[in-house]
């Protein structure tokens, strides 16, 4: 596919090669994250013990996310096209989870998930980071919308398919062999090469910048509430008395389809209101409705389902919003400004979301995933915080601006 001039410029070729190139790119991001959703479920499925389950996604997830820093070189050296097919297959070993039995397999596959997954997610933004464009906040909101559905689908449609084929899960292998084969066919170019690559003197540097470091935390303290919801929600469910459709995916579904949708009009609040007002929005309405969630346990089958919605809704645009204030503040490191913003808070926020939440359910004698996930819940208070800094960093810029 050929290096994409701006879209309001362009012939029917180069839009058709613009919209192949996103279509390739948020098909891997369904697959990518479809497979991250699998261990909070299956864990539940198999009765594992959440401590450990809950331990060794520390260990995995931490391990897997910190090769983004390998990662990141290998894209800068022209193997993008390589690793966006290589990403959604070594993703794609959450669905071998039924084949195993032992703690240490199941560490193992959700590993190969997590370094898929870190292969995957850098070259996308690199990928999408060479499209020369003034509409790349939508790109990044079709990018961001994928991956939530295929999160949001990834837990129903597994137990789904768990349940009909008595656990012989491994033909959901085929569409990320469809989608590799189609990738080969195809002709994809990252962003150019830069001079300088991903490193702690980058990290700090990015760290001093006070937009980014304001952007970095907030994405932490949002993706950590997201995750841990994700990984104690069928837990959560289950000991409430739903039926097993909402509790082992149903739910998952409604949380993560509002994720994916709220992207779009929080897209255009953003651009009437700025960014940094719309996330700040989004956090207080978020501690709303998990706390309602939390506090409400009669709720009824459509007002859980229209809560989880609200909550995702709220929750899941603050990745896209800050994508596109981080990428504007540096574009000539976008690519490694996106690793920032991504990849390094996944690192931290999946450990806490997933790992952590798990281990502080199991200390608690009941009612651990309600108790877990209120204490977690706090990280929203903290975000709100600097959600705050980032518009006093807007108004300083527009005043420095009128001066």
């Amino acid at each position: 596919m050929k290096y994409i001039r701006p879209i309001m410029s362009q012939n029917k070729t180069s839009f058709t090669s613009l919209f192949a190139l996103i279509a390739l790119v948020a098909t891997g991001h369904f697959l990518i994250d479809f497979m991250l959703s699998i261990w909070p479920v299956y864990k539940t499925l198999a009765h594992l013990d959440i401590g450990i389950a809950g331990l060794i996604a520390v260990v995995a997830i931490s391990s897997g996310e910190l090769m983004q820093l390998f990662f990141g070189k290998l894209i800068d050296k022209g193997h993008a096209k390589k690793l966006l097919i290589i990403g959604p297959l070594l993703g794609s070993a959450a669905i071998f989870f039924p084949y195993v039995s032992t703690y240490m397999a199941f560490f193992f596959l959700l590993l190969c998930t997590t370094i898929g997954s870190a292969a995957f997610h850098p070259t996308a933004a690199s990928v999408l980071g060479a499209i020369i464009t003034p509409r790349r906040a939508l790109i990044m909101g079709i990018f961001q919308m994928s991956g939530n559905f295929g999160l949001g689908f990834g837990q129903l449609f597994f137990t789904t398919t768990y349940e009909i084929l008595s656990g012989h899960t491994a033909i959901l292998i085929i569409p990320a062999v469809v989608l590799g084969c189609v990738i080969i066919s195809a002709s994809i170019k990252a962003q150019e090469p830069t001079k300088e690559h991903i490193s702690f003197a980058t990290i700090a540097r990015f760290f001093k910048h006070p937009t980014l470091r304001n952007l970095y935390f907030i994405q932490l303290c949002h993706q950590t509430v997201l995750w841990s919801t994700v990984f104690l929600l069928p837990d959560l469910l289950v000991a409430r008395g739903y039926s097993t459709t909402i509790a082992l995916g149903g739910g998952h579904l409604a949380l993560l389809s509002g994720a994916a949708l709220g992207c779009l009009p929080a897209g255009f609040l953003g651009d009437r209101f700025s960014p940094a007002k719309t996330i700040v929005s989004g956090y207080i309405l978020s501690f709303i409705a998990l706390y309602t969630l939390l506090f409400q346990p009669a709720l009824s089958v459509g007002a859980l389902l229209s809560v989880l919605f609200f909550f995702g809704a709220s929750l899941g645009p603050m990745t896209p919003l800050s994508l596109a204030v981080g990428t504007g503040t540096m574009p000539e490191l976008r690519g490694m400004v996106s690793a920032f913003l991504m990849g390094l808070v996944w690192i931290v926020s999946e450990t806490i979301g997933i790992g952590f939440s798990g281990i502080l359910a199991d200390c608690f004698a009941s009612d651990g995933p309600m108790k877990a996930l209120s204490c977690i819940g706090l990280y929203l208070v903290a975000g709100s915080y600097f959600a705050f800094s980032l518009i006093s960093e807007e108004h300083r810029a527009q005043s420095a601006e009128l001066s």
